[in-house]
């Protein structure tokens, strides 16, 4: 790597880069994050705009400007049902 810096990725954060690669997108990824993980949508979105932050920072990526790419923010995360809503009979 240039610079002679390396970094490495915890669980969730090496997926997320395997999943950007294939995907392209980063709410795509967010998306598939939530279903693989057990994980609540905003801690989620906390953690990869720090991660993205982190990578941006360090060039690793380049933001674009497509609209699939945007930043997570709560407002278009994924809606998880609450446990009331996954088990109506109770």
């Amino acid at each position: 790597m240039r610079g002679g810096h390396y970094y490495s990725l915890d669980e969730v954060g090496a997926r997320f880069w395997e999943l950007l690669v294939e995907q392209g997108s980063v709410l795509q990824v967010q998306e598939l994050l939530l279903s693989e993980f057990d994980v609540e949508p905003e801690r989620l979105s906390a953690d990869l705009a720090r991660l993205i932050d982190e990578l941006l920072a360090a060039g690793l990526i380049v933001a674009t400007e497509t609209q699939d790419s945007a930043r997570p923010s709560e407002e278009n995360l994924p809606r998880r049902p609450s446990p009331r809503e996954e088990m109506p009979f109770l």
